[in-house]
């Protein structure tokens, strides 16, 4: 009776343990996107360059307090890394490295690599380059 009562405490507190570890103060699991803006008035047969940013997007999902996804979608196909971060003041630093310590990913001609972000509730700026992520959804 008393190793099942130890049991049950100690899968409890597995749990909680994990529920909370997936946590960031940030939200949860935030999800931002970049999308290059598109003029539809100028899509024709020959402005296929213009059709082709519509379904190319970046993303970036802070999935802790220390790490978030990166990822680049070509129209159904994605490309990605997990890289760490960190957060002071509103600002959120980039690794200079993925957690495989690879500087860039493959088709990515822009990364976000040691890049710096100003952080808010709906969007990041990149302060290099200006391009803005909004928040597309946020998971509780």
């Amino acid at each position: 009776m008393q190793k099942a009562k130890s049991m049950r405490l100690i899968s409890i507190l597995i749990l909680l343990g994990f529920v909370t570890s997936c946590k960031s103060k940030y939200g949860l699991k935030n999800s931002y996107v970049y999308r290059n803006k598109v003029d539809f008035d100028t899509i024709n047969e020959t402005n296929s360059k213009t059709l082709e940013n519509f379904f190319t997007y970046k993303s970036i999902v802070i999935l802790n307090e220390s790490v978030l996804d990166y990822s680049i979608h070509l129209d159904h196909i994605k490309t990605g890394t997990t890289i760490k971060y960190k957060m002071e003041n509103n600002l959120l630093m980039v690794d200079t490295v993925d957690i495989f310590n690879r500087k860039k990913i493959e088709g990515d001609s822009d990364g976000i690599f040691g890049d710096n972000f100003l952080f808010s509730n709906d969007s990041l700026v990149d302060l290099r380059n200006g391009n803005t992520y909004y928040l597309t959804n946020r998971e509780k």
